[in-house]
């Protein structure tokens, strides 16, 4: 009886383990669908957003430029975000509050401006960043994967669904680009990561990440002057 007990017990202890690491494939519209149905979600909640974005040298992996955004909005009408660029020793921030119709900003950490947006004063930064290359005049063999595996994020059980491309030229060289999110059972989004870079060996040119925190207990916007 003590050894049927055992034996059942190290089976479902194999069993688990088995669909909780086993890596499936998916199509390429299970894949998007799975990212835009989490993202829909990302809205109905008190937030909390980072994305991080950097640039590396391929020949000594040394970065070259990283932008940093932190995003935060809080239900009905408060919103803020840091944007950190940083390229060589040299580092940048810009920093917006917006509370209702007032509209706060400052540079790096000089003297906050306050804007009333009723009086048609339109003002705003951004920032967008891009990586990409093309050469259509070599033989090149495009191979595309799209996979989910069942896993876990800082305690969490999640999905993790990853698109893996490879591009070969032909007698040349290797480039990758892969797309991975994780999904947790609520059906939320937590986290986002791009890379893109040369195989054998690997060397990564660009690298992003999103992470989201839904309804953290820390966030508060404030207004910084009256």
């Amino acid at each position: 009886m003590l050894k049927n007990r055992v034996l059942w017990l190290f089976l479902t202890v194999i069993c688990c383990f088995n669909v909780f690491g086993q890596q499936r494939e998916v199509t390429p519209l299970q894949f998007y669908q799975a990212e835009a149905e989490a993202l829909k979600k990302v809205d109905g909640f008190n937030q909390r957003i980072t994305y991080k974005t950097e640039y590396f040298n391929t020949s000594d992996g040394s970065s070259q430029n990283s932008y940093t955004l932190i995003s935060e909005k809080i239900f009905p009408d408060k919103t803020r975000s840091l944007l950190i660029h940083t390229s060589g020793n040299v580092t940048k921030k810009k920093e917006e509050i917006r509370i209702g119709y007032f509209l706060y900003q400052r540079i790096d950490d000089g003297k906050w401006t306050k804007t009333d947006l009723r009086k048609g004063n339109g003002v705003g930064y951004g920032n967008g960043v891009g990586d990409g290359d093309g050469d259509g005049s070599r033989n090149i063999k495009i191979t595309n994967k799209f996979t989910a595996i069942e896993s876990d994020l800082n305690g969490q059980s999640v999905t993790l669904y990853e698109k893996l491309t490879t591009v070969e030229y032909t007698n040349l060289y290797t480039t990758f680009s892969s797309e991975k999110f994780w999904i947790n059972k609520e059906g939320l989004i937590l986290k986002k990561e791009s890379k893109s870079g040369y195989l054998n060996p690997e060397k990564i040119g660009f690298q992003s990440t999103t992470e989201y925190e839904y309804n953290p207990k820390d966030l508060k916007i404030k207004a910084p002057i009256k």
